[in-house]
């Protein structure tokens, strides 16, 4: 079978409709789930220098969480 054979099997049309039971209304929540939780990271990542800055902080305190506990 050639690369394009089977391309063309995996978008054919019976592959690609929902079974019984399948909404389509549960794919945008889903991905915006993904996307919230890959954000909270990437957020986090970029705005702890500035947030640290911002409040004055110069070191860190016994009590303070740290970054790996944190991620």
């Amino acid at each position: 079978m050639s690369t394009t054979t089977a391309a063309a099997g995996m978008l054919s049309r019976q592959r690609n409709i929902g079974g019984p039971g399948f909404s389509r209304w549960m794919v945008p929540p889903a991905a915006l789930c993904v996307h919230l939780c890959i954000g909270q990271a990437y957020a986090f990542s970029v705005f702890n220098l500035p947030m640290t800055r911002l409040l004055r902080i110069s070191q860190s305190t016994p009590d303070d969480w740290k970054l790996t506990d944190l991620g």
